[in-house]
């Protein structure tokens, strides 16, 4: 098989793309804010001609003592007005972030407690057999009406105490709670 030459224009514009692909095409920069109070670096969005978008953080220092182009490119398009007014931006959908993602958080913790809660009077009343056969309403009605799991375990010790009754009356506290 025989080799076509290329022309070598072609080579080093091939070869070009080979090595900075994203050098070649045109770009529009989006929403520039600065990292950090420092303004040494901008977070902004380089939107290409060809449909890609990339978010990138553009350094000030290009790394050999110099100002980073794309650096002094974000600043040439945009003033320091606007690149602090989307900083602004930035900070206060950051924080609104935040606080929806604490009450997503808190609002969880609080369907577990309640679900803990459902579950052990629900075990408390239908699968202790005592428990479920007392006829003591009271001490049901209050193991029903109870607000901590901690609470539901006390009044199912007390009702199955109650149903194996002591041979001694309860005194004090323990009477004034099961009404004696």
């Amino acid at each position: 098989m025989k080799s076509i030459p290329i022309p070598p224009d072609l080579q080093i514009e091939a070869l070009n793309n080979i090595l900075d692909p994203l050098a070649y095409h045109k770009r529009e920069i989006r929403t520039p804010f600065w990292a950090d109070e420092s303004r040494a670096a901008i977070i902004c969005e380089f939107v290409y001609d060809d449909g890609r978008t990339l978010k990138v953080a553009v350094n000030k220092d290009d790394g050999k003592g110099g100002i980073n182009v794309d650096y002094a490119e974000v600043l040439a398009t945009f003033s320091e007005a606007e690149i602090e007014k989307n900083t602004t931006i930035f900070h206060q959908r950051a924080a609104e972030a935040e606080a929806l993602r604490q009450a997503a958080e808190l609002k969880a913790q609080e369907d577990a407690k309640a679900q803990t809660l459902f579950k052990t009077k629900l075990e408390s009343l239908e699968e202790i057999e005592v428990v479920r056969n007392s006829s003591n309403q009271t001490l049901k009605n209050k193991i029903r009406k109870a607000t901590t799991p901690i609470e539901v375990i006390a009044y199912t010790c007390l009702l199955i105490a109650e149903e194996h009754k002591a041979p001694s009356k309860p005194k004090g506290w323990l009477a004034r709670l099961l009404g004696r």
